[in-house]
């Protein structure tokens, strides 16, 4: 096709695939095409190239059905999507505080984790303390006078939550209940998911009727995906478990139509844009064939993401401001219709003012300056984005049918089949952490181990305490979970993990431990085996001192100062010398001799390569360093 306005292609014959093909595999150097293929938790194949042959048919328009291009016909159009922001300070009136604050600077809405833990005796809280009704005044106080909507997450604690809002006046527009109770039986946060939903079920009649009340529950793929669920399982799951809602509200007597519109629908957002996007954009698709087969016309789903938790690190959090910053982008591409980003530091503990201000402009530049929201749904048309989203839907319409071939979400949590593939998932990422097929920056790679840990701010519990126990809330007896329970889970944990026992050992003896990295060749052929050193050492928290063979560490080694080596081989024709040389470092005394490059294996404790276990390395590494300590 040629171009009227810049007609220079017309000089040049038109491009071929195949021709494509020839160029990128002589670039390849013998690997096939097929090396460059990724493939997802969900076995979904990512090609590196796609066309028009891989165009899966129309997707129709923004607002026509299935909504795959958006649920509505404008898009987020005017405003954007919603700027939600998370508060979970245990202090109701500190939270009130911190709330108008977010407000009047740009905040559109609120999203109140509420405690499950201090308020049921517990040390520690995990969200907003709310003992009696007089603890929503300030909050509601300052929703109100700011016009914003206020979403709760009351997790399992849904009756005295429901009881407060029955003493309250919702504060403004929205209020949503957000109750979750099959996600908080998945938590163990209720003996059973059947307990779960009676309990929320008794709560519906009466505030489905309250004014100024909106959606009443909200299907959470949150728990499943901080437990290592893929995208299609996530999907599946959420979509399940509002399949038991819509059910749970029309037994409470609500109208299909008006059951549905009660219903939110939330998941997490990664780093993996397109993906995050296809997941978002399958949503829609799946929940619209839902009502479809449920009869129910006209009804869109609401789509809340949330930055996902799975991938926040506690060391060089910094880094999570990127982040967070490419799933707000991947939720927009999406169509999110909320977007929540979490501070860079939520897997520290609470965040302090600049952590909130920076989760929020984060969002305001790319709403208010980047204007992501103005091209309505701008992955519309793309051959690689509606291949991958027809895929995903597939899968998780799949494993949606098989939940509900088990009888639903409630009765396939007891089989417990969804949570043992989860938990497969979960492995086989972890897995694929270890040997460096996902990389962590500033943890699993490129770590930092001179960074100064951030510290959260500790709140003042003295006066929550007192009134926590003056007021003798009455605690159900704890009773085990009747299903398997999935605990949340950070990629960045067994790294983390290692960095820990370096500061300890640091403020034991006053130093790190060390690796000690021998050059042997020329520097310029040793930089890629010692970078791969210092990259896999300094992840488990050892200071690497690098320095050539012939050097003074080397010549006068000493096994007290540097028990572990790694040599660098540049060039293959050292390979005995390196042998040999590890040999002599054993004899004087080396716990660990390690090679990176090209030598005899059979001479040293392990070669390092891109598919070595890092982690099982590392963990060999320590165990040396700790035995030579007793």
């Amino acid at each position: 096709m040629s171009d009227p306005i810049l007609p220079l292609a017309s000089d040049f014959p038109p491009a071929r695939e195949e021709e494509w093909r020839r160029l990128v595999e002589r670039v390849l150097r013998g690997r096939g095409l097929e090396s460059l293929v990724s493939r997802t938790d969900d076995d979904i194949a990512v090609e590196p190239l796609y066309t028009r042959a891989d165009a899966v048919g129309e997707e129709g328009l923004p607002g026509d059905f299935p909504a795959l291009r958006g649920a509505r016909a404008a898009g987020n159009l005017p405003a954007g999507w919603e700027v939600r922001q998370l508060h979970r300070h245990p202090d109701p009136e500190v939270a009130a505080a911190e709330i108008t604050e977010d407000l009047v600077r740009g905040v559109h809405a609120v999203w109140l984790r509420l405690d499950r833990r201090f308020t049921r005796g517990g040390e520690t809280p995990d969200g907003t303390v709310l003992l009696d009704a007089g603890d929503l005044a300030p909050i509601l106080a300052a929703c109100r006078q700011a016009g914003a909507d206020l979403a709760l997450d009351p997790g399992g604690d849904v009756a005295r939550v429901a009881a407060f809002l029955g003493e309250r006046t919702p504060p403004g527009p929205t209020l949503e209940l957000g109750a979750d109770p099959l996600g908080a039986a998945l938590c163990g946060e209720h003996p059973t998911p059947e307990e779960a939903l009676a309990v929320t079920a008794e709560a519906m009649p009466s505030l489905a009727q309250r004014p100024g009340i909106g959606r009443l529950l909200c299907a959470s793929g949150l728990p499943w995906h901080d437990a290592g669920a893929s995208e299609a399982q996530e999907l599946a799951a959420t979509l399940a478990t509002a399949i038991a809602y819509l059910r749970l509200l029309t037994d409470a007597g609500l109208a299909p139509e008006k059951a549905a519109s009660r219903i939110g629908l939330r998941l997490a957002a990664d780093p993996d844009i397109f993906a995050t996007a296809a997941k978002l954009r399958v949503a829609r698709r799946l929940w619209m064939q839902v009502m479809r087969h449920c009869g129910i016309d006209d009804v869109a789903p609401h789509l809340h993401a949330v930055t996902a938790p799975r991938v926040m690190t506690r060391r060089d959090p910094w880094t999570n401001m990127l982040r967070v910053t490419a799933a707000v982008l991947a939720a927009a591409l999406g169509g999110a219709d909320a977007v929540t980003a979490l501070p860079f530091d939520h897997a520290i503990g609470l965040p302090d003012r600049f952590a909130r201000r920076i989760a929020r402009n984060t969002q305001l530049v790319l709403l208010l300056e980047s204007r992501l929201h103005h091209p309505i749904d701008p992955l519309g048309g793309s051959w690689f984005a509606g291949r991958f989203a027809d895929e995903l839907a597939h899968r998780a319409w799949d494993l949606l049918r098989g939940i509900e071939a088990e009888g639903g979400m409630a009765r396939a949590l007891h089989r417990g089949r969804i949570q043992e593939e989860v938990r497969a998932v979960r492995e086989r990422r972890l897995h694929d952490l270890a040997r460096g097929r996902i990389l962590l920056v500033g943890v699993s790679r490129f770590a930092d181990l001179e960074e100064a840990p951030r510290q959260a701010p500790a709140p003042d519990l003295t006066r929550l305490r007192a009134r926590r126990d003056a007021a003798r809330i009455a605690v159900p007896p704890g009773e085990r979970p009747k299903v398997r329970t999935l605990a949340p889970m950070r990629l960045a944990e067994p790294f983390e993990r290692l960095r820990d026992r370096s500061d300890a050992f640091l403020a034991r003896t006053g130093r790190r431990p060390t690796m000690l990295v021998l050059r042997l060749g020329r520097p310029a052929a040793c930089i890629g085996p010692a970078t791969l050193a210092r990259n896999l050492f300094e992840a488990g928290g050892f200071a690497v001192v690098e320095t050539g063979a012939d050097g003074p560490e080397a010549l006068a080694y000493d096994p007290t100062a540097h028990p572990l080596v790694t040599l660098c081989v540049g060039e293959e024709a050292l390979a005995e010398r390196a042998s040999a040389l590890a040999r002599r470092l054993r004899e004087k005394g080396a716990r660990r001799v390690h090679l990176a490059g090209e030598a005899e294996a059979d001479a040293f404790d392990a070669v390092l390569g891109e598919e070595i276990d890092a982690l099982a390395l590392l963990e060999e590494a320590w165990r040396a360093i700790e035995e030579d300590a007793r």
